[in-house]
Order: C-alpha cells, then structure tokens, then sequence
C-alpha cells in the first residue's frame, strides 16, 4: 500500500502527445491524443480515450481528431470526439460507435473545438468561421455569423466556445474574433483586442474570460467586454478555466492564476508533485485538469495528482 506521503505515481504511456481533454469529475473524463512518430510523419492520426479510475479504453482512428466533449445521460456520461474534417465517434459507456460526419456548407477548413452547451445542444466551430449545431450528435445543421463588410468568411476562425447556458453562448478566435450566441441566433460583439483569441470560459461570477496571443486576457459579458493590462507575460496563452471562483491560466511554460489584474504564477506545492509543462484547461465541478503535451494532472483546489504522463522512459 502506498503511505500517504508518498507522490502518486502517474500511468506512463510514451510516444503520445496529448490534443484535447474533456472532464466529467474526479478521475473520469475523455481526452484525444496523438502519436509522435505518425504526427512527425505527417500521418493523420489520433487516439480516442475514455479514462476512468485509473483505466483506460481507447481507439485509434486514422484522422485528426481535434477535440472532445462529453454529455451526461441519466448516470451515464457520454463523449463525442471530433475530427478536424468533421468525423465523429461516440463513447456511449462501454464501446465506440461511429458516427456521420458533420458535412460542411459553403466554405470549408478544419474544424477546431466541440462543446456540449445544455442539456441536449452540442456546437461544433472552426475555421470559415463554420457553426454546426445538434440535439442528438447525428443531425448537424449549420449557423451563420454575421460578416462584416468588406470581410470574407475564409479569412476568419473560431477557436472555442464557452457557455453560461444554451440561450448564452460565447466564441472566439481569430484577430479578436467575439461572437454571442442567444436563442439560436448570433452575433458579433465589438472586442477589446485584435490579437488572436485560443481559448474561453464562463466563470462562477457572471463573467466570462478568454485568452489568447501576446498575454491577453479579456473579461466581460454581453457586448461589454475590457482586455485586463496586466503587464506580467506577453506569451500566448492557451487555455483558461474557472474552479470555485479561482481563474486559472495556461501558456506553454507556466500556469497562472488571474488575481485581481494580475496573473499570479501558480507556485509548486512542498512536495513538488505539479506540472512540468500546461497548455488546455478544463473545469468541473471542484476539479481541474490541466492537459500538458506530455503529461496529465488534477487539481482539487489544493493538491495536484499526476493521472497520466507520455514522456519516454527515464
């Protein structure tokens, strides 16, 4: 038996590189990851993981499978996995199902980011500023952004969504790119920065935080929205996520902690058990996980547990 002072130890799975996760609760969720030598090879590729308690069932599938989310169904939470070419397949629980593609209208490119917004609505975006929308994960319909003039759809892209409910979507991406989603229709929302936007979350207070190149950070709601002029990192950053009224913050290097105006560099604990390198974030409930290339971790509010690492062999 491990003593409790002991570091847990993470699953070591060498030769992955992790895409996207999606997080149901402690110890469960989906993530997406790629094989190093096939990515290096230019080989489309992707592994679809279903992890719980510590085990693990996967597919590979021979496609670029972009990003994850996950829907819960009576006791029983469900993923959907995306393909940047509009692919899909279900986790129902126990197997992985194929299902149709989402056929792209008009202009096309790769799809970015899946997001489950209510109990039932799903929202697939991407570049072309593509919208797609679906109650059941099998029939997609598309949605239009307003352009503005003088602007064409290709030179456009949305990189994430976020949601405080069905009826109150937000999501950005390219050169500030911010749109609201309300009763099925869209908007654009005038945007404090024309710097690329990657990632975006609704926190606990009412407002919403996304981040993006050259350290911005924007907060706001509805069509007021301020960039944060912190001054502390001109890195990008990546990933945003909100715990139990804490704003968390990934770039490539460091996790910070939004403070006020500040991001705060979030400091390893005593026993040094933390992450080595972040890049996404996800929230739920009270547990965060923080998604390194390399390297899996959960954080409960005060301690962090290794869960997975694809580093080779020491």
């Amino acid at each position: 038996m491990q003593s409790s002072d002991q570091a847990p130890k993470p699953r070591q799975i060498p030769g992955m590189t992790l895409v996207s996760t999606a997080l149901v609760g402690p110890a469960c969720g989906a993530l997406i990851t790629s094989v190093d030598e096939l990515f290096q090879e230019r080989e489309p590729n992707g592994v679809l993981t279903w992890f719980q308690a510590g085990k693990m069932k996967s597919i590979a599938v021979e496609w670029n499978a972009c990003s994850v989310t996950v829907r819960q169904e009576g006791s029983a939470p469900k993923a959907l996995y995306l393909g940047e070419g509009g692919q899909l397949v279900q986790f129902d629980g126990q197997a992985f199902l194929d299902l149709p593609s989402v056929s792209a209208r008009g202009l096309a490119g790769p799809l970015r980011s899946i997001r489950t917004v209510g109990a039932r609505c799903t929202l697939a975006v991407g570049t072309a500023l593509q919208v797609y929308r679906s109650d059941d994960w099998v029939d997609w319909r598309s949605e239009a952004i307003p352009l503005l003039p003088g602007v064409q759809a290709v030179d456009l892209g949305l990189e994430s969504l976020a949601h405080f409910s069905e009826d109150e979507v937000y999501a950005v991406g390219w050169e500030g790119l911010l749109c609201q989603r309300s009763k099925g229709e869209w908007q654009r929302i005038d945007s404090p920065t024309n710097c690329d936007l990657f990632d975006i979350a609704c926190a606990s207070d009412g407002v919403a935080y996304a981040v993006g190149d050259q350290g911005t950070v924007i907060r706001g709601r509805g069509s007021v929205w301020t960039a944060i002029e912190h001054g502390d990192t001109e890195e990008k950053l990546w990933g945003v996520a909100c715990l139990d009224g804490r704003v968390f913050i990934a770039s490539m290097n460091l996790l910070y902690e939004l403070v006020g105006e500040n991001l705060v560099p979030v400091e390893p604990p005593d026993d040094e058990v933390f992450p080595s390198s972040v890049y996404r974030l996800t929230a739920a409930g009270s547990t965060l996980w923080s998604a390194g290339m390399k390297e899996l971790f959960e954080f409960d509010g005060s301690r962090w547990t290794p869960l997975l690492s694809f580093f080779g062999a020491e």
